[in-house]
């Protein structure tokens, strides 16, 4: 809950000077909330927080999920804002951007898939020849 107020805090003032490290150490901070969530759901699903043999209770895993949830839809928005934010200029608009560094990961990434793709796609098309 103090993590959660922290987190309003930053979107707060990142909206307020639309500074881009700002903005990036949100985007980090949010980040580390959804990791830590997930890691200390994952611990306790099996034992309870104090050590109980019972585990997380049904509505913990639910707001936990809920959770997760809104970070992820809250980093999804926040990236493309961003994105579209440092394409157009920023704030005076003067300096429009083209080829971000984010693109560029993104390209990589989606050609880094594409390529285990048609590698998986490749040993699977030899297992099935192999069986006929």
């Amino acid at each position: 809950m103090i993590y959660n107020i922290f987190l309003g805090f930053m979107c707060y003032s990142a909206s307020l000077t639309l500074g881009i490290c700002t903005i990036y150490i949100y985007l980090f901070f949010l980040l580390s909330a959804l990791s830590g969530g997930l890691t200390w759901g994952i611990k306790y699903s099996d034992y309870g927080s104090g050590g109980h043999p019972k585990g997380l209770e049904d509505f913990q895993l639910i707001a936990l999920f809920v959770t997760c949830g809104f970070y992820i839809l809250l980093l999804f928005l926040t990236f493309r804002a961003l994105r579209r934010f440092r394409t157009t200029g920023g704030v005076t608009g003067l300096t429009p951007v083209d080829n971000l560094w984010e693109d560029r990961l993104f390209r990589c990434c989606v050609c880094c898939c594409n390529c285990a793709v048609k590698t998986a796609n490749s040993a699977l098309d030899k297992e099935d020849a192999k069986k006929a």
